[in-house]
């Protein structure tokens, strides 16, 4: 059922935050973003051809401001792992639309798994590889539209741009990247105190020697 990992998402990262954040006036914040996204998921904005679903604009907003907050060198190499991310969803989805026989594997499982994998090993910031996860998918998604419309698609007519199969790529990528990160913190933690008990056994060894 589409949508499921969207909302199974969402609620698992508004638990997180009542529960983990410390700062109770960013934890409000994130807390009717987050449920401001998850009611808006219901509601979509139909503009001429284009039909919109109203999280995807506010996602966009969100990640495309970060990313132009970023410096110029910085900006530069962010723009290309995002461009390597919408170039992944592209090429999957066109298998869907064009190509399905070559279809083996749930396209879910191959955009989330393809894309964290390549965020992971491009870019080592946690909230930069947040936005340009979001940013690479929507900007596949929208050349996807304009692509099945150039090719005059039967299922451009019916397309609705952040869609709930959209939207639950998008969650599980982000959960696993969130996971990801706390799993690099505790390996980090766990390097830096094996490193400092290595350090006192040395220190001790070395005083027996001199002793």
């Amino acid at each position: 059922m589409e949508g499921f990992w969207f909302y199974w998402s969402l609620w698992l990262i508004i638990i997180a935050i009542f529960f983990f954040y410390v700062n109770s006036i960013s934890r409000t914040k994130w807390l009717l973003a987050a449920f401001i996204i998850m009611i808006s998921a219901n509601f979509t904005l139909s503009l001429s051809m284009i039909t919109i679903k109203l999280p995807i604009i506010g996602i966009g907003l969100l990640s495309f401001s970060y990313i132009a907050r970023l410096k110029l060198k910085d900006m530069f190499y962010t723009y290309f792992v995002v461009t390597l991310i919408s170039g992944l969803f592209l090429l999957f989805h066109y298998f869907i639309y064009f190509e399905p026989v070559w279809l083996y594997i749930s396209p879910l499982i191959s955009i989330t798994s393809l894309s964290i994998i390549v965020v992971i090993l491009f870019v080592k910031n946690n909230l930069n590889r947040l936005s340009i996860v979001c940013s690479g998918f929507i900007q596949g998604e929208v050349v996807l539209f304009l692509m099945l419309l150039e090719q005059s698609h039967i299922a451009a007519a019916s397309y609705i741009l952040g869609d709930f199969f959209f939207l639950d790529v998008l969650a599980i990528s982000m959960i696993s990247l969130l996971c990801w990160n706390r799993i690099e913190y505790y390996m980090g933690e766990l390097g830096s105190k094996w490193n400092t008990s290595m350090f006192v056994k040395n220190q001790k060894s070395h005083r027996k020697i001199n002793a």
